[in-house]
């Protein structure tokens, strides 16, 4: 696996087709950008915590690593 195609699967691109039409004048890293501002319905949508569902929310957080402490 390429560092075009790492960049594109940790930005959230769905189908790596697209990278195809990436700009080859640009750095890996330029190219994701570019084709996120061309592109943005290929790419998954960020976590947004204010319309998840409470699961989604604490699945997110346990990924993190988050644990709620207790009140003493």
């Amino acid at each position: 696996m390429s560092t075009l195609e790492q960049l594109a699967t940790q930005a959230g691109l769905k189908d790596t087709a697209l990278l195809k039409c990436a700009r080859t004048d640009l750095p890996p890293v330029g190219q994701i950008a570019d084709l996120k501002q061309r592109y943005p319905a290929a790419f998954l949508a960020p976590f947004d915590a204010r319309t998840a569902t409470k699961a989604e929310y604490e699945a997110r957080l346990r990924e993190m690593g988050y644990r709620r402490r207790s009140p003493m």
